[in-house]
């Protein structure tokens, strides 16, 4: 195994540079790939600080439709989405007069997007138009 001295520093690019040191010498691998990171910079030169935000929550957004039974809606609010019988007659009865309501809020949009596809299968095998969409909540 090649020890630091002897490896050419300028003897290959950012990619090979992560790749040969992630084999050869682990941890380093991190402050290589944050020197060759491009850094936000002012048009004075000055580097500047990024702001971080906060990630990303979920909401799922079920939508209204004059198909699908109100009691095919409540059992999929309980067993998809784990609220109990009164949390899902209200979300229900909200969608049925508002023609929207929020179901619940995930901090993963991999979670979102698989309920709402364990939703709409479900829907799917019983014949209705159930329709869900998932949008960003920017939290501050």
């Amino acid at each position: 195994m090649e020890n630091e001295a002897e490896i050419p520093l300028d003897s290959f690019s950012c990619k090979d540079t992560s790749f040969r040191m992630n084999h050869q010498m682990g941890w380093l691998t991190v402050l290589v790939s944050l020197y060759f990171m491009p850094q936000p910079r002012t048009s004075s030169g000055v580097l500047e600080r990024t702001r971080l935000r906060p990630p990303h929550s979920y909401a799922v957004i079920m939508h209204n439709d004059d198909q699908t039974t109100m009691d095919f809606v409540v059992e999929v609010l309980m067993q998809i989405f784990r609220l109990n019988y009164q949390q899902s007659m209200k979300v229900m009865l909200k969608v049925h007069k508002e023609g929207q309501c929020q179901v619940a809020k995930y901090r993963s949009l991999d979670m979102a997007q698989t309920k709402v596809r364990r939703a709409m299968q479900a829907a799917e095998q019983e014949g209705f138009p159930l329709a869900f969409s998932i949008e960003p909540i920017v939290e501050d």
